[in-house]
C-alpha cells in the first residue's frame, strides 16, 4: 500500500529537521490531525496538492519517471511557483465561465449528443494546447 512508505518517509523527514507534526502541519497550512493521520499511514485520500505542500515543508522531493526514462522532480521552489501561477490566473480571469453539462449564461440548451461532441472538440483543443507547451523532461 502506498500509504505505508509515504508515512514513513514524513516521518523520518520530520525526525531529521527536528520538528513537532503541529509544526510541520501549520507550516504546510494543513491540520494537527491531517499530518498525523498521514504519518500513521491512515490517510491515503488527500488531494495531490496537499500532499505537495506537506512533502515540500518536510524537505521530501517527489521523483516521476517517465517509460521512456524522463524525470522530473518536483521540489518546493515547483510547489510554490505552481501555486504563485493558480492565484495569479484566479486573480486575472475575466472570462465568461460555461459548463458542458448545462448551458452556459449565453447559450442555449445542448440536447446529448450536441454536449458530447462539445465536449470532444474542448478536449481535443486541450491536449493541442498541452503538446505545444510541452518541455522536454530533465534527463537523469
Amino acid at each position: 500500500m502506498l500509504s505505508e512508505p509515504v508515512a514513513a518517509m514524513l516521518r523520518e523527514a520530520r525526525a531529521s529537521l527536528g520538528l513537532t507534526q503541529q509544526e510541520l502541519a501549520q507550516r504546510a497550512g494543513v491540520s494537527n490531525r491531517l499530518w498525523a493521520e498521514m504519518e500513521r499511514g491512515e490517510r491515503p485520500n488527500v488531494s495531490f496538492e496537499t500532499a505537495l505542500r506537506m512533502f515540500q515543508e518536510a524537505g521530501v522531493t517527489l521523483e516521476f519517471t517517465g517509460p521512456l526514462g524522463s524525470v522530473i522532480a518536483l521540489q518546493g521552489r515547483d510547489v510554490e511557483a505552481r501555486a504563485a501561477r493558480a492565484a495569479l490566473r484566479r486573480r486575472t480571469w475575466d472570462a465568461v465561465q460555461g459548463r458542458l453539462d448545462g448551458p452556459s449564461p449565453e447559450s442555449r440548451e445542448m440536447d446529448p449528443v450536441e454536449r458530447l461532441a462539445a465536449t470532444a472538440r474542448v478536449s481535443e483543443q486541450a491536449h493541442a494546447v498541452a503538446r505545444a507547451r510541452r518541455v522536454p523532461a530533465r534527463g537523469r
